[in-house]
């Protein structure tokens, strides 16, 4: 059986190392991080100066080891990044691709004892992807998307049990 868990209740920005301590409490069998990106200055957007077009699109990054967990964790980034972006595509989203996230950037892609896997639906310091992050019906699509993913995830991993 599969339960889902939401560790972040309130839209704000939660620190590394509470999300990672929850997924170990709870005992997950797997971590799945959803975020939207920035790039540049953050507030260009948002308090009137120009937006920074240099980020945009999807992507989906997991940490690369020699340990069986993490090597699980590539399988289950692909999942992931093709389910959010055959629906992101629908909205002129680009393909960032699979990305091998370094070591040192992020504790949660390296202390977690379960697979993980980190996805980035748009850049909200993007004018047009930021439109997009915010607007109900991207986000009923992406969270479908994730839903389906997971789904998947859930199949190969009960079909090796």
């Amino acid at each position: 059986m599969m339960r889902v868990r939401r560790a972040n209740y309130q839209d704000n920005r939660m620190e590394t190392v509470p999300r990672h301590n929850e997924s170990h409490y709870r005992r997950a069998d797997f971590c799945l991080s959803i975020h939207a990106n920035a790039a540049g200055n953050r507030h260009n957007v948002f308090f009137g100066g120009p937006p920074n077009i240099g980020g945009h699109g999807i992507e989906t990054l997991y940490q690369p080891s020699t340990s069986a967990t993490h090597s699980i964790s590539r399988d289950y980034a692909d999942i992931v990044q093709r389910h959010v972006y055959n629906f992101g595509k629908k909205y002129g989203q680009i393909e960032r691709s699979l990305r091998i996230y370094p070591s040192s950037a992020t504790s949660l892609l390296t202390s977690t004892l379960m697979p993980t896997v980190l996805t980035e639906h748009g850049f909200f310091t993007n004018f047009r992807e930021a439109i997009l992050l915010m607007d109900d019906a991207y986000r009923r699509g992406s969270a479908l998307a994730l839903a389906n993913a997971i789904d998947e995830i859930y199949a190969v991993w009960k079909g090796k049990m």
